[in-house]
């Protein structure tokens, strides 16, 4: 379950460095948008590209299915590339404390 909140909690901290008012509703807006898509998005007919923007499709089905490193690189590789830019964000933000 970790692999599906590191994604989230990546892009509400990017959001946190970027966009520090509207935080809190890009964090819920992402977690309602990827599990719409992961419940409801084959459901509607979405092509494969749009359900593949969701953490939920990539996460390996076990027992009895194939498990591969590489969904879960990517998905690390996406969290990390999106940490960085939300402290590089913060960082140049000015605070008077």
């Amino acid at each position: 379950m970790s692999w599906l909140i590191a994604p989230l909690a990546a892009i509400t901290e990017a959001a946190f460095g970027l966009l520090p008012r509207l935080t809190a509703a890009v964090g819920w807006g992402a977690l309602m948008i990827l599990l719409f898509l992961g419940q409801f998005g084959a459901l509607v007919g979405m092509s494969q590209r749009v359900l593949d923007l969701s953490p939920f499709t990539h996460i390996p089905k076990l027992p009895g299915g194939d498990a591969s490193a590489s969904p879960l690189v990517w998905l690390l590789t996406l969290t990390a590339a999106l940490v960085v830019i939300g402290l590089a964000a913060f960082r140049r933000r000015d605070y008077i404390v």
